[in-house]
């Protein structure tokens, strides 16, 4: 491998060079995000394209690894990672991806990772956005990448959010959606932007990461502009993608929203999604409204979601509930739904229960 270094302005610049790919790590002093990336943009491959990537820091779990279009929590193969590739090319903030089994860890202890945002530039205009945790797989496929240092969050923010009015490419504009998202919620200009776009006529799988980008956004604004598409967008499937956003809110109003849905929308559908939404939830009404809807809800697909709903239930919560349906409820769908619930049950009740079903 060829590495050369040279100085660039008031910055640095290292080139890492292979038969396949060039990577640069070109960190300029003082300059804005926007400055950083035109001056990136002057080196380009034969087909005048060029990969600019840079980080924004995130909390996340130190067992989480997330790049465009997957998700690990847990285990992660070993790999050549962006973290490790920016380390070879000289980046001073890199550090070579730790192999060792002690990566792979239980729980929820989080630590603060370098998310990355990756741009491609063809002959000067955005035609792919990317991301991913730099502890993440690298594609070495890109054969020019530069690599421009960090970025505060308002102005990369600011940056992505500028790149949508500008693309008409679906998957484009469902990528600049999400990392949207991405950026820390108190950022003012991210809430504003998601709700623009689910309330916009856009492809749906773009409203719908805005729809997701907005559960992780708790504000009244957020509920608000979830609880309308949940109930008034013609699209079934973004209906649903809200539903489940409003699951992901964390702020009050959000369980009473979907407990609403759950008993009073019209698609039964509709119905079955807050159904499972709520049972999810660890609110004090969700016991009382899956019982709820087993009891009342004339869809037999719903109820039989709301008993799937009880056996979901934190620290047997439902099995109760559960016990009785499979005793009794005059529905047999029911009762055969509550046996086959407590079957995958662990917990005691539910198995003295079923001895005695059996035998009776």
């Amino acid at each position: 491998m060829i590495v050369r270094a040279f100085a660039f302005l008031a910055g640095l610049a290292i080139l890492v060079a292979t038969a396949q790919a060039q990577v640069r790590v070109q960190l300029t002093r003082d300059s804005s995000l926007k400055e950083r990336l035109k001056l990136a943009t002057g080196t380009t491959d034969d087909e005048g394209r060029v990969w600019v990537g840079y980080a924004i820091r995130r909390l996340m779990e130190r067992n989480s690894y997330v790049s465009t279009g997957w998700m690990v929590n847990g285990r992660m193969r070993r790999t050549t990672t962006l973290e490790d590739v920016l380390a070879k090319a000289g980046d001073p903030e890199a550090m070579p991806t730790e192999h060792s089994d002690s990566r792979i860890l239980r729980g929820i202890e989080r630590v603060e990772k370098r998310l990355a945002i990756l741009v491609r530039y063809n002959e000067g205009d955005v035609d792919r956005v990317e991301f991913q945790t730099t502890d993440a797989t690298y594609d070495s496929s890109r054969t020019m990448f530069v690599w421009i240092g960090e970025a505060r969050d308002e102005e990369s923010a600011a940056f992505v959010v500028e790149l949508f009015d500008g693309q008409s490419d679906r998957k484009v504009l469902e990528h600049i959606v999400t990392v949207a998202a991405l950026h820390d919620d108190a950022v003012p200009v991210v809430g504003p932007f998601l709700r623009r776009v689910l309330a916009g006529a856009y492809d749906g799988k773009v409203r719908r990461a805005a729809a997701y980008g907005l559960g992780g956004q708790p504000s009244r604004e957020s509920l608000v502009a979830l609880s309308s598409a949940a109930r008034t967008t013609a699209e079934e499937s973004l209906q649903r993608d809200a539903v489940w956003a409003l699951s992901q809110l964390d702020m009050p109003g959000a369980v009473d929203t979907l407990i609403a849905l759950a008993l009073e929308a019209p698609s039964s559908k509709l119905r079955r999604t807050a159904v499972m939404a709520v049972a999810q939830c660890a609110a004090e009404k969700t016991l009382e409204t899956l019982t709820n809807v087993v009891e009342n809800d004339p869809d037999t697909d719903v109820r039989r979601s709301a008993v799937w709903g009880l056996s979901q239930l934190r620290d047997g919560a439902g099995v109760p509930s559960l016990i009785a349906l499979a005793r009794s409820h005059p529905n047999p769908t029911v009762r055969k739904e509550a046996v086959h619930a407590l079957g995958q049950s662990k917990d005691e009740r539910a198995f003295q229960a079923l001895i005695e079903i059996v035998r009776k």
